[in-house]
């Protein structure tokens, strides 16, 4: 990368931000394991823990994920009552699988994290009366082949999961099957380090294990998870910002059913190995249009856009291209390229925007878009003049599967 600009250049969405090179840590302990009173040695970390343990990544639940079930078809063949009814007056209402006719009743569910089988998690789910199958016998007259009887299994959410779920249960609902748990320190060190953008600043590492705690009588757990972590302090907002964070969860134990291993790999990771490009191309963002950068087009709707080309005047000065739904992007003066973790680094306005007057042809950048996926924009050109010929600015971009990093407060 190119080195910094002389001078700090606000730009794009409410944000003045240069990156600078990345120097290397000076450590203040660098033995600093955990002492018995949970403090690493030299250093009052406790407070850092706790900020570090409130990451999204370790509070968020592991949830069993069910889709919607059979509840509505099946009231609707008890209410034949097993018949005789006219075959062509029920037809296109009855949804259940025949026996012997077409797939097996069945409904899709999964357990965040941990592959668990099809087959393994229908039957773990009947074995616990999370889902029952109904069974329904129906006589019909009229049919095309006289007389007949048919049989249908519906496949029905329990009313044991009532209690669990997060709504209503039959149109599709998730459990918080779990909740990670009692983190003991294995390590933490405080620290000064040069980071991108930021300068030097205070930076806390550590690593972790911790227990699954399961919340519903399905499920326990095989050993303890262990987590490892970055954070620094961030002087443009006073917040701790997770820069890296990593959960290897244990395996899963299915009540009545066969223990699972562990995921292959960690658990909600904040800075993943794999970074993979999820779009990318070149948006051409019309005056009073709107772009969608997650799916690399024209957005058709407000709730779907990233950015809005807006103007008061019909001037550059007066002309510009606003953040939407949590969306933003920041420009990097002086650089050529730019990076996942660089663009983890910064921090992302909530809202504002830049005059097009501000920005300059070939200049990089970094945007989050309303998904919170970040990616690299490099500012093309401008077209129009804003007055006869509306303003159309260029940029291409590419959109990473990597998230944008959560913040907490100090």
């Amino acid at each position: 990368m190119a080195g910094f600009r002389a001078f700090p250049i606000a730009l794009f969405i409410a944000a003045s931000v240069a990156l600078a090179s990345c120097g290397r840590g000076e450590q203040h302990n660098q033995q600093g394991a955990v002492a018995g009173n949970g403090a690493a040695q030299g250093d009052d970390v406790g407070p850092l823990k706790d900020i570090a343990t409130a990451d999204a990544g370790f509070t968020q639940p592991i949830y069993l994920h069910l889709d919607q079930d059979n509840f509505a078809a099946a009231r609707y063949i008890q209410s034949l009552k097993g018949g005789p009814v006219d075959y062509w007056a029920t037809q296109g209402n009855v949804h259940c699988p025949e026996n012997g006719y077409g797939p097996a009743p069945t409904i899709s569910a999964h357990i965040d994290g941990y592959d668990t089988g099809a087959q393994q998690t229908l039957d773990w789910l009947r074995s616990n009366s999370i889902i029952t199958f109904a069974n329904y016998s129906v006589s019909y007259t009229n049919s095309p082949s006289g007389p007949l009887t048919r049989n249908y299994t519906c496949v029905v959410v329990g009313d044991a999961v009532t209690q669990y779920a997060s709504g209503p249960i039959h149109a599709g609902t998730t459990v918080a099957l779990a909740h990670r748990a009692s983190p003991s320190w294995t390590y933490a060190n405080s620290y000064d380090a040069d980071v991108p953008g930021k300068g030097r600043v205070k930076m806390f590492a550590g690593s972790y294990s911790y227990t699954m705690q399961p919340n519903v009588p399905w499920v326990s757990f095989s050993g303890s998870g262990t987590a490892t972590m970055k954070m620094y302090l961030d002087p443009d907002n006073g917040k701790w910002t997770m820069l890296e964070a990593k959960y290897a969860d244990p395996g899963i134990v299915l009540v009545n059913g066969a223990p699972v291993a562990a995921p292959s790999a960690p658990g909600a990771p904040a800075a993943s190995p794999d970074v993979t490009e999820i779009a990318q191309g070149v948006a051409h963002i019309r005056q009073t249009a709107m772009f969608d950068f997650d799916n690399g087009a024209a957005a058709l709707n407000g709730k779907d856009a990233d950015v809005l080309l807006q103007s008061a005047d019909g001037s550059r000065a007066g002309t510009t291209l606003l953040g939407q739904n949590g969306a933003a992007i920041i420009m990097a003066p002086g650089y050529d390229k730019l990076a996942p973790k660089d663009c983890r680094l910064l921090s992302y306005p909530a809202s504002g925007g830049t005059p097009l007057s501000m920005l300059s042809s070939g200049e990089y950048g970094c945007i989050r878009t309303r998904k919170g996926h970040l990616g690299e924009v490099r500012f093309l050109t401008t077209e129009g003049d804003g007055h006869g010929v509306p303003y159309t600015v260029n940029f291409e971009f590419h959109i990473w599967n990597e998230q944008a990093p959560s913040q907490s407060g100090q």
